[in-house]
């Protein structure tokens, strides 16, 4: 599959259920959404610094922007969407209590998706 399968609607429908709902999403599922949209867009954007653009047909130019637009937005919405849950979620623990005993939240932290891990990629790659 080429980059330009983002410009077909059905696909990025796909997507963007993915998108909408990423924050709900498996942390493993949301990694592999993640590092798949930061490639589509390097992809797409690669497309562009080949050079080649005007000598090609009109429609392919079109359909290439438009694949880049379709994945820029999708990678943008979830890196709004991770920052914002992450930054949420920074607010609500607050101060770290002394002697607090484990709790099953605790095991959780083990499989909560790492957003800033990620974070660098996902940035760079919009550049």
């Amino acid at each position: 599959g080429s980059i330009e399968c983002f410009a077909e609607n059905e696909t990025f429908s796909i997507f963007y259920s993915f998108v909408r709902d990423f924050t709900r999403l498996p942390s493993q599922t949301q990694g592999r959404l993640l590092d798949t949209l930061c490639k589509s867009v390097r992809s797409a954007s690669n497309l562009f610094m080949t050079g080649d653009n005007e000598e090609q047909d009109v429609d392919i130019v079109r359909t290439k922007r438009n694949a880049l637009k379709m994945s820029t937005f999708l990678l943008f919405t979830v890196i709004s969407s991770a920052e914002s849950a992450y930054v949420a979620g920074k607010k609500s623990e607050g101060p770290k209590k002394k002697g607090k005993s484990k709790t099953n939240d605790d095991d959780d932290d083990d499989i909560r998706f790492d957003w800033t891990s990620y974070r660098e990629n996902a940035v760079s790659s919009l550049a």
